[in-house]
């Protein structure tokens, strides 16, 4: 019948399975990412505060999501922590027993486009911090943000300076190690990549290395 006014049609919700190991498998359209089968999966960024397996893990599980996104340094800082790899080990079993695809993000300070020389220093620390912990931690990819010429007039200069830093990155990465996943930017200021017209010419910059994948996994060759 007619509801009053603020009274709200209650929706049933479908039931999900609490066992979220194998939810992720047979999607369609899963072609691949570096041979895993992902298709369209909804995950989350997961605290972890409470440690990498009661917190991150736990807090998966209590949501339902099918795939993870860490970060394994302060978001919104350049410390590094010290290593803990029992943690790091402990984790990677647990996620991969669960088959919970696992992704790093570096901190956003991360800019490898900066006309500051001590950012771009930091910049790449950090980066190879959270490509050497995400491997520790079995992440499929890195994601980093494609950065900021910070002026406009500085761009050219500044996504050959992202070529000088990245590359030999790129070129040492074992293949057991994680993909550096480049996420575009919102488009403030010198932004090097905001759109999808400015995603190949910094790709070419990249000389579409290889170990390089969009933020969506997709390699361009």
């Amino acid at each position: 019948g007619p509801r009053s006014r603020g009274q709200r049609r209650q929706r049933r919700r479908p039931e999900r399975p609490r066992d979220q190991s194998d939810a992720w498998r047979g999607h369609p359209g899963a072609a691949g990412f570096r041979g895993h089968d992902l298709g369209a999966l909804i995950g989350c960024h997961v605290p972890v505060s409470r440690g990498l397996v009661a917190g991150a893990l736990g807090y998966a599980a209590d949501v339902g999501a099918e795939a993870i996104q860490l970060f394994v340094a302060n978001p919104r800082g350049w410390a590094i922590p010290a290593p803990d790899h029992a943690a790091a080990d402990a984790f990677r079993q647990a996620a991969a027993e669960r088959r919970l695809p696992v992704y790093v993000h570096t901190p956003y300070l991360v800019n490898l486009g900066s006309p500051t020389p001590d950012t771009v220093t930091r910049s790449v620390g950090s980066l190879a911090h959270s490509l050497a912990t995400g491997a520790r931690v079995g992440a499929r990819g890195v994601v980093v943000h494609t950065g900021s010429a910070v002026d406009r007039d500085q761009r050219p200069a500044a996504l050959r300076q992202v070529a000088q830093m990245l590359l030999p990155m790129l070129d040492t990465l074992p293949e057991s190690a994680p993909d550096v996943l480049l996420e575009p930017t919102a488009g403030l200021g010198g932004s090097l990549c905001a759109t999808i017209g400015e995603l190949g010419p910094y790709l070419d910059a990249l000389d579409r290395h290889p170990r390089r994948q969009d933020a969506g996994g997709r390699a361009r060759e």
